[in-house]
């Protein structure tokens, strides 16, 4: 009888211990597929802002070589040029803006606001709005830096 005790729990043990490391197993593939998806998430966000705000930069030169164009009485083919390439950097900047939105809705408001500021440069009426104006929408970019930066380094995030 005791011959049978020893095995019926040398067989249980050997099921139980197979069991648990089938699922520490589970567990920790799980953890690391996690892991790699977050780290792709971080990639991803990382490269959509860098794009938006390489993209904001342009647009914002572009606007400011628009502006002092026609402030300075440019020919009808300097600001068309102007114009045109304005169009340019201002298209590019939908894709990045869109895929920070999506990627982190924390810095949605951010990325708006700084897109925003980018696109106020197009009122303008003399040369020193034209230059509050551009400082305005640096100013944007950096606080969306600033914000990516903080919930970059925050515990437990992304």
């Amino acid at each position: 009888m005791d011959a049978m005790w020893t095995s019926l729990i040398a067989v249980a043990g050997t099921i139980a211990g197979t069991n648990l490391g089938a699922w520490w197993n589970a567990r920790n593939a799980r953890a690391e597929r996690n892991d790699r998806r977050l780290g792709e998430q971080r990639n991803q966000l990382l490269s959509a802002l860098a794009d938006l705000v390489s993209a904001l930069a342009d647009h914002r030169r572009a606007m400011v070589v628009l502006g002092e164009i026609r402030l300075g009485g440019g020919t009808d083919q300097a600001v068309a040029a102007a114009v045109a390439a304005t169009h340019d950097t201002r298209s590019a900047i939908s894709a990045p803006l869109t895929r920070v939105r999506i990627l982190e809705p924390g810095l949605a408001e951010h990325a708006t606001r700084a897109t925003q500021a980018t696109y106020a440069l197009r009122d303008t009426s003399e040369g020193a709005e034209l230059q509050r104006l551009r400082q305005a929408a640096v100013d944007a970019v950096a606080e969306l830096e600033k914000a990516a930066g903080q919930l970059w380094h925050a515990p437990a995030t992304l």
